[in-house]
């Protein structure tokens, strides 16, 4: 995660948040390859944040034999979908130069492309958070106790289905905010 927020930066220092007719031709094509790289990196990093809660997961419960079906069902759809949102940020335009030049090929609309990745995103992220719910029914507690906990795993789903909605709306109301304040919208990116 690191390495996308220092190519996150470099986007900014390119002048992401200004219009793309204020940004000089050369600047804006690396912008748009560093942007590439950014999307890329992230999608490789979020793989490997869900294949080590996956793993942990299984450890926790390596002794449940049916627990182990679930893990590798999860990881194999994590994997298949990591997959699939690396080739269309890859395959994004082909050949990828059209991506930044006004030269030919042929592109994905943009809304095709965030909108997959989103939605693959969030169905990946809410099948991890919900695992633990098997798990916490197994515990030996009160049935009371066991909803309490699930309740707190709840939040973590509703943040994951919620926050795009909600950031989308946030971007929306700052964008002109944003585009003036160039180191704002370094903190806001660091932030995300």
């Amino acid at each position: 995660m690191v390495a996308t927020a220092v190519l996150c930066l470099k986007i900014l220092d390119y002048g992401a948040g200004l219009h793309i007719w204020a940004i000089p031709l050369d600047t804006r094509v690396l912008m748009l390859k560093h942007l590439v790289a950014v999307q890329l990196v992230y999608t490789a990093g979020l793989w490997v944040c869900r294949s080590s809660g996956l793993a942990f997961y299984a450890r926790l419960c390596k002794d449940v034999a049916h627990f182990k079906i679930y893990m590798w069902c999860a990881f194999a759809f994590v994997t298949a979908v990591f997959i699939a949102q690396f080739l269309v940020l890859a395959l994004q335009c082909i050949p990828l130069k059209a991506l930044w030049h006004d030269g030919p090929g042929k592109c994905m609309s943009i809304k095709f492309t965030f909108i997959s990745t989103a939605a693959s995103t969030i169905v990946c992220d809410s099948i991890i958070l919900l695992i633990p719910v098997r798990i916490v029914w197994g515990l030996k507690m009160t049935r009371r106790r066991k909803v309490l906990l699930l309740m707190v795993l709840l939040v973590g789903v509703l943040y994951v289905n919620l926050f795009p909605h909600v950031s989308s709306h946030i971007v929306k109301q700052q964008e002109s905010w944003m585009k003036e304040n160039t180191a704002d919208l370094r903190s806001y990116t660091l932030v995300q």
